[in-house]
């Protein structure tokens, strides 16, 4: 008998390979196991997730048993489907009655916008979340940074809000949602059965016109019927701006809506406003104004690498404009005072602005957003009405932009993400001041232009930025 040939002796490589499948084996069998032992529990832990939810978004305590917190999770997926809750039991005397819809009472945003949209009108239906082109106004943005320390010589006014609706002249859009009212009769607030809307021009102090509602008016649609003995419309979703209504660059507008219900009850939003800016570039009196050195690190014809050029613009460069007290004078009188303020601001590649030392824009680290900046480039409008309006405002006022690189002058980055393929060049601003009369009248003022001593560049107090700052 021969004898049998010798076992291979298996190599290093090949016990790695074996124990490596060996491993993945393993580690399949274990997941399948767990998620075996895991997928029968879910019918008693569901409880945990629905009861969740429910104390988040609704009112009042829950049980603990699952029964009841799926009936709650199930009458909010009903709410938001819907757009009304109705009682389960119809019993009670108010079966008919749409319930209370409002998040937590005690929360201050919630209270907050019950203040803002309340009224003394007992209609059924509430407009709410008024905008114009999808822009809503923001007085105060969730979670934005805190104040960071203001100069002694900062002025003691505030912006009214974090973020103002800026839209062209010729493309105004509105928009809202609205809701039932809490205890209203669900018939009457089926549907909407007229609305009106009046728009008029925003005057920004107390003592220097009237804010009554025939006041300045530039558009009222008057009460446009949906629902009657001739009609059966549905409410659109959006009204455009009369184009047989002009509107000036510069104005801001208030507006607000009316909305009739079933039981021809009305209910009537809080203003809400936006501003009208520039739509060409034959619009804007400023131009691009750069520092010299910056201008001078894109020249082609300077020697020196990417990185050279990139370090001789240390630090960022601060613009900072001047609005003398004569010079506002000039343009007021006691016979026609300001009633509005409305500073427009661009940068390349991003900016923040201050007035009198205040920024203006706290709830967002960048402005403006990114575009392809060799088609089109975004812009700011901020209401800086309080600024210069009051006793306390007399004097000359200074606006300050720093600037940062952004997605505009993007070095020394290169390599595989190639931002040199994107539209660059030095950091930049523009900017210009309207102001609006009594009389309806705008002045432009503080135009960016490298001409006028108005306007001044230098370096600033940050060292650098990078793509997102």
């Amino acid at each position: 008998m021969p004898p049998l040939p010798p076992i291979p002796r298996l190599g290093r490589r090949t016990l790695l390979l074996y124990g490596l499948g060996i491993a993945i084996i393993l580690f399949s069998l274990g997941n399948i196991i767990w998620s075996t032992i895991h997928l029968n529990r879910i019918g008693s832990n569901s409880w945990s997730a629905a009861n969740s939810k429910a104390q988040f978004i609704s009112e009042g305590s829950f049980s603990n048993s699952l029964r009841h917190s799926a009936i709650e999770a199930v009458n909010i997926v009903k709410f938001v489907a819907y757009g009304g809750m109705f009682p389960e039991n119809h019993d009670n005397e108010n079966a008919n009655a749409i319930i209370d819809d409002r998040i937590d009472s005690n929360s201050k945003d919630a209270r907050q916008e019950e203040s803002l949209n309340h009224t003394d009108e007992s209609g059924s239906i509430i407009p709410f979340e008024l905008s114009v082109n999808h822009l809503k106004l923001i007085t105060h943005a969730p979670g934005k940074p805190p104040t960071p320390p203001l100069p002694p010589h900062a002025s003691s006014s505030v912006p009214s809000e974090d973020f103002l609706p800026v839209v062209r002249p010729n493309e105004v859009t509105f928009r809202w949602r609205h809701r039932p009212r809490v205890g209203s009769p669900a018939a009457d607030a089926a549907r909407v059965k007229a609305y009106r809307i009046i728009a008029r021009r925003f005057v920004g102090c107390d003592n220097c016109g009237s804010k009554g509602d025939g006041d300045g008016v530039l558009w009222d649609s008057d009460k446009v019927v949906l629902i009657d003995n001739e009609h059966d419309n549905d409410l659109p979703t959006s009204i455009r701006w009369p184009a047989e209504t002009a509107l000036d660059i510069g104005h801001m507008i208030e507006w607000r809506i009316t909305l009739w219900d079933m039981a021809d009850q009305t209910s009537t939003s809080s203003w809400t406003k936006f501003a009208v800016g520039p739509e060409k570039e034959d619009d804007w009196n400023g131009e691009w104004i750069v520092h010299a050195i910056d201008m001078a690190t894109f020249h082609f014809d300077r020697r020196g690498d990417a990185c050279e050029k990139w370090y001789m613009r240390h630090p960022l460069p601060l613009f900072r404009g001047l609005l003398p007290y004569q010079s506002l004078q000039s343009f007021l009188h006691d016979d026609d005072p300001l009633v509005s303020a409305l500073l427009v601001v661009s940068g390349l590649g991003s900016f923040r602005a201050t007035f009198d030392g205040v920024p203006l824009s706290p709830s967002g680290p960048v402005d403006p957003p990114f575009t392809d900046y060799s088609q089109r480039v975004s812009y700011r409008g901020f209401d800086v009405t309080n600024f210069l309006v009051g006793d306390d405002n007399v004097g000359s006022h200074v606006v300050g932009i720093t600037v940062g690189s952004g997605w505009w002058d993007h070095r020394p980055v290169t390599g595989m993400a190639k931002p040199e393929l994107l539209a660059n060049g030095p950091l930049a601003v523009i900017a210009q001041l309207y102001l609006t009369t009594a009389s309806g009248k705008v002045h432009i003022t503080m135009p960016t232009k490298g001409s006028t001593a108005t306007w001044q560049v230098s370096r600033g107090h940050i060292k650098e930025s990078d793509l997102f700052t």
